[in-house]
């Protein structure tokens, strides 16, 4: 399950997707990863929601996302965001992700990033923790989402 299907779908992610709501109500939210999710992002007051992914399709599309069809690795973000979601990233890959993409958080804005237990996601996250500070956090099964700022 991704991410995002984790936090709009049935089984809602209680405190990280309060932290959404709450943190990107009238803002801009950044998605970045796999397009399987993006219909489950809800009809709510975004101001804005760009979707990332280079294996877009058609009927991923949810009425309030803006989708890019594109690698992450390429994508230069033309605006910021309140909010930039990293959904099913390689944990070795994050540490440079989340660098290359301060830039596009607003003033304010927090990254939030889910991974699962391993051995590389532990070294992600405490190479994280040496530049993020950790705003919240839950677990779901062997996941780990935090909420991360500047």
């Amino acid at each position: 399950m991704g991410l995002l299907s984790f936090l709009f779908g049935k089984k809602k992610g209680g405190a990280v997707a309060g932290l959404i709501r709450s943190h990107a109500s009238g803002g801009s939210v950044l998605s970045l990863g796999p397009a399987e999710s993006w219909s489950d992002v809800p009809e709510r007051s975004y101001g804005n929601w760009v979707a990332v992914d280079r294996s877009f399709r058609d009927r991923d599309v949810s009425k309030q996302v803006r989708t890019v069809r594109q690698s992450v690795d390429s994508y230069v973000p033309e605006q910021s965001f309140s909010l930039v979601i990293f959904d099913k990233t390689a944990p070795d890959e994050l540490p440079d992700l989340l660098h290359r993409f301060e830039s596009a958080l607003a003033p304010g804005g927090a990254f939030i990033v889910s991974l699962s237990d391993s051995r590389q996601a532990r070294k992600a996250w405490e190479v994280l923790g040496r530049r993020y500070r950790t705003l919240d956090e839950t677990e779901n099964g062997d996941t780990v989402t935090r909420l991360l700022s500047l």
